[in-house]
């Protein structure tokens, strides 16, 4: 099943005249949108928002019409938040799907948390910088 959504992610950036870089700057556009009101969940979005901010490849942006979306739900259970993440790419209203995960993470672990959420974040960045950098090859 993985194959499958990574080969329909694959085609469907392939054929998608979408720019990685749209931040102008060389890195990729990224909006994060929280849900939760657990206080571990609002911690674990904010450190990613500030971790995002300090990349080198992503770009953390309010809005943007061409970004990742990484739409992050969290609940509090028994000492820990368990999330949800979900990431998309395209503009507002045309997001295509690209991969989501689940997990949990304890008051201790937040800043581990944090880096596996980036790194996936970061992989979706290469694979649309290596499209783009074939689309304009190909042009």
């Amino acid at each position: 099943m993985r194959f499958v959504q990574c080969l329909a992610a694959t085609l469907v950036l392939l054929v998608a005249p979408w720019p990685a870089t749209a931040a102008g700057d060389g890195r990729v556009d990224v909006t994060i949108s929280h849900t939760g009101t657990d206080g571990l969940g609002k911690r674990l979005a904010a450190s990613l928002a500030t971790e995002l901010g300090a990349s080198r490849r992503l770009k953390l942006v309010k809005e943007s019409h061409e970004r990742i979306g990484l739409y992050l739900a969290t609940m509090h259970h028994e000492g820990t938040t368990i999330y949800s993440a979900t990431w998309t790419f395209g503009g507002i209203a045309d997001d295509g799907y690209l991969t989501s995960k689940v997990g949990a993470c304890d008051a201790d672990a937040i800043r581990a948390c944090v880096r596996r959420l980036l790194a996936e974040t970061d992989k979706h960045a290469g694979v649309l910088a290596a499209v783009k950098a074939t689309q304009g090859g190909a042009r």
